[in-house]
């Protein structure tokens, strides 16, 4: 009779592996917890570790990937529990609970330390730098500590959206995990350099829309002395009627951009194939053809994720590039796909700066 106990085995590991897994990661989140304490305000790093789940909970939303396929049942399933910011949240918390909220903590913490230690090293050659540079000294500052800053956020993005939680305890595991199986570096670097100029793009859009803002905020009250105060009051609204249409057009351009920064962080890093395509690129003249029990619907890709093993839905194969994602997006899920959370970029847009820029001034004490 043939031995079964290999395949009936259910030994768990010792104890002290377990042990040694909860010491390690008590340490690394002290040792983190500790540098930033000594580089930033008590209350700028309580602020920090508070806003972790609300921008967690954000970017799933933005990346949740639901393709207009009415036909497929499987596809109409993934939009359940995912229809709003709320309804993210809720699910986040029934599927991972809370430790769910706490994804991201480790990058953050992260982004503090080298940030920091990047502007008390360079001291005065970093104001001399920013001094050169003919922008706003928050832009300049922005742009110069952008390239070292999207490493971090990419990582940041994808450890949030991860079906699992990511043991940072075990750096080497939790790299494997981020990058994905046969992974190229080529995409990688292609993934960076997109965020990158993404990135630079919503500086300036957020740079340009708050010049433009003070420049007609200091109009608004330049009106002649003899005028009477019901005109003084007409003019200042019609300027801050213009300030605020413009910041609100901003606003729209922004959130794109956040969006498209998310859904090129998730994406996986594989090389571009043959097989990347629509959805229903393939059935487009008849997308309910026939098909045998044995052949995998081209309809749906490979290794569907349903809804009740990760949070969000993620786009199973790469974009081409940043015109191809934007493309891609438009056909596939619509134009609505590109403004979600608008109400958020808008919320902090007002106040002169764009989301992505709100939360990284969170852990920054620029």
């Amino acid at each position: 009779m043939p031995d079964t106990s290999a395949d009936t085995d259910t030994t768990e590991p010792p104890r002290w592996r377990s042990v040694l897994r909860t010491v390690v990661r008590v340490v690394l989140v002290a040792l983190f917890v500790a540098l930033a304490w000594v580089m930033l305000p008590i209350s700028t790093l309580l602020l920090t570790l508070a806003s972790v789940p609300f921008y967690g909970v954000l970017v799933r939303y933005r990346a949740h990937y639901v393709p207009r396929l009415e036909h497929v049942d499987e596809w109409i399933k993934s939009r359940e529990g995912c229809e709003s910011y709320l309804a993210v949240a809720r699910r986040v918390w029934r599927i991972e609970g809370w430790r769910g909220f706490c994804k991201g903590t480790i990058p953050i913490l992260l982004a503090v330390i080298r940030r920091n230690m990047t502007v008390w090293s360079m001291g005065e050659d970093l104001d001399t730098l920013l001094n050169s540079i003919p922008l706003p000294r928050d832009v300049a500052t922005n742009l110069v500590l952008l390239p070292s800053s999207i490493v971090i956020l990419v990582v940041l993005i994808r450890e949030i959206c991860a079906s699992s939680i990511v043991a940072w305890y075990w750096p080497r595991s939790a790299v494997r995990k981020l990058l994905g199986p046969n992974y190229s570096k080529l995409a990688v670097l292609a993934t960076l350099f997109n965020v990158l100029l993404l990135e630079f793009v919503r500086i300036l859009v957020i740079g340009g829309a708050s010049f433009a803002w003070r420049e007609l905020t200091k109009a608004a009250h330049q009106t002649s002395e003899s005028a009477s105060a019901l005109v003084q009051i007409l003019h200042a609204l019609s300027y801050y009627a213009v300030g605020g249409l413009a910041k609100a057009c901003a606003a729209v351009v922004v959130c794109t951009l956040e969006v498209l920064v998310i859904r090129l962080s998730v994406q996986p890093f594989t090389p571009v194939t043959s097989k990347t395509q629509y959805p229903d690129e393939a059935h487009r003249d008849n997308p309910l053809s026939e098909s045998t029990e044995s052949e995998e619907s081209p309809l749906l890709p490979e290794n569907t994720v349903t809804p009740d093993e990760a949070v969000v839905h993620l786009r199973e194969t790469r974009y081409g590039g940043l015109i191809d994602a934007i493309r891609r997006m438009y056909h596939e899920e619509g134009g609505a796909a590109f403004l979600r959370a608008y109400w958020a970029t808008l919320l902090v847009t007002v106040h002169g700066k764009s989301l992505t820029q709100l939360f990284w001034d969170a852990v920054t004490w620029m």
